[in-house]
């Protein structure tokens, strides 16, 4: 659990830390200091030059913003850390290592383990669902975090946003795994459904797409794939779907309104889990046909084939 706690803090940063993309110009006047110096001289190409000073945090915790991504110190274990949203650099007992965002070096898993490589731990289960419910003033959270309206907390409005919702779910009773959910893909996850190697969730977020549901796999390679990603950009190119095109021209796979049809384990140790896609030209058009496509994952969980079926007409 220690090792989670620490993990969750440093998910923080897939929110703070800027694209790799991203042209963010220094301070002059902010500088490095204890640990983050320490770290920063030690890789000071990943980390970068400081964008703004250190920022404690209620839990004890310390900030510091760099050019490249954040700087954490957690008090809790007192290890520290640099992150660029994607992967951790970690100054500890091995001297400096990295990792994925989604997984854990042995020291932080066990602190009497011997040095090795990181494994990923990031595994979601009905515990990570959030209960609205169950979170005291689940609707005061915006006014808590200083919006007047849930929509104004997007992470791309402000940076801080993410920390804060998420603070607030864990002080206003929302579990912990549901929180670190929300902390490592800013979104909710409204439902879970256990399948097998990979698993199946809803998410949702205010401020995408009016908060409707949207279809995830879940605990495969990666950790999550939304469906949103693996709609295949080919489908008109399917067997059946140009002679649908040529009678109803400018309908497309609704990825909001899929469902879930099977999941069935493969002899190689795969998954197939299979979707259906409804056709339509618009939100309140009427559907005209559906899509059935076929995901195949192989024993890692990584998704290795997309099928898609002939059209279904009503």
């Amino acid at each position: 659990m220690r090792a989670l706690l620490f993990l969750a803090a440093l998910v923080l940063a897939i929110t703070l830390a800027p694209a790799p993309t991203e042209a963010r110009p220094a301070r002059a006047d902010c500088t490095y200091e204890l640990g983050f110096r320490d770290l920063h001289d030690l890789i000071p190409e990943i980390v970068g030059d400081c964008l703004r000073d250190v920022e404690p945090q209620p839990n004890g915790d310390v900030l510091q913003a760099s050019v490249n991504g954040l700087l954490v110190w957690r008090k809790a274990d007192n290890w520290t850390a640099f992150t660029n949203g994607t992967m951790t650099w970690i100054n500890g007992p091995c001297g400096v290592q990295s990792r994925p965002n989604d997984a854990l070096l042995p020291f932080e898993i066990d602190p009497d383990a011997p040095c090795g490589e990181a494994e990923s731990v990031t595994t979601y289960s009905e515990s990570s669902v959030l209960d609205v419910l169950a979170v005291e003033g689940f609707d005061e959270i915006p006014a808590a975090c200083g919006a007047e309206f849930w929509v104004q907390l997007s992470p791309e409005a402000d940076e801080n946003n993410v920390s804060c919702v998420a603070a607030e779910l864990r002080a206003r009773g929302a579990s912990e795994d549901a929180a670190h959910f929300f902390e490592i893909h800013e979104l909710f996850l409204d439902d879970f459904r256990e399948l097998g190697r990979v698993d199946l969730g809803v998410t949702s977020a205010p401020w995408i797409n009016m908060s409707r549901p949207n279809y995830v796999f879940l605990n495969g390679t990666p950790a999550l794939i939304s469906i949103w990603e693996v709609i295949p950009d080919d489908w008109q190119d399917a067997p059946g779907y140009a002679e649908l095109l040529a009678d109803t021209p400018g309908v497309f796979p609704w990825g909001e309104y899929a469902s879930f049809e099977a999941s069935e384990d493969l002899a190689d140790g795969g998954q197939r889990i299979s979707l259906i896609f409804p056709l339509m030209s618009c939100r309140v058009c009427a559907e005209v046909a559906a899509m059935p496509v076929d995901y195949l994952f192989d024993a890692d969980g990584r998704l290795v084939e997309t099928r898609i079926a002939p059209p279904l007409r009503p």
